[in-house]
């Protein structure tokens, strides 16, 4: 997706709330999307990133990475993790999963680009794991 994409999407951001490591932008009263920025513990054998790339999920630890959640509200009142871009169906289907093709570094360019895809979808109604 390139910056001018990205940034048409972004602009359907209403407003963001910053908690902690948390970032949190509404895109509107029924959608938003929530980014949590995390910290890898390189020196940790047992760390998750490790675990990943001896699973072959990975090529590479990153020193920080992006956990994305998203948040819809249907017309019913229900709430969905609907339109996430770092989530796909498992292998059997049963399941959401991590899709590895978009774990990110924590960088705002990274970060941006991950909100924007999620929008995307949002506006598009791609709904890879329902």
């Amino acid at each position: 997706m390139n910056k001018q994409t990205i940034n048409n999407y972004l602009s359907l951001v209403t407003s963001i709330e910053q908690k902690g490591t948390r970032t949190i932008y509404h895109v509107s009263d029924r959608f938003c999307v929530e980014v949590r920025k995390c910290c890898v513990n390189l020196k940790d054998k047992n760390n998750v990133m490790r675990l990943w790339k001896k699973a072959g999920y990975i090529s590479e630890v990153l020193p920080s990475f992006l956990s994305v959640e998203t948040f819809f509200t249907d017309a019913s009142g229900n709430c969905w993790g609907w339109y996430n871009v770092t989530e796909k169906r498992s292998s059997d289907g049963k399941r959401r999963v991590i899709d590895f093709d978009y774990l990110r570094e924590a960088t705002e360019d990274n970060e941006k680009e991950l909100v924007a895809e999620c929008i995307r979808m949002r506006e598009m109604d791609i709904r890879p794991h329902t």
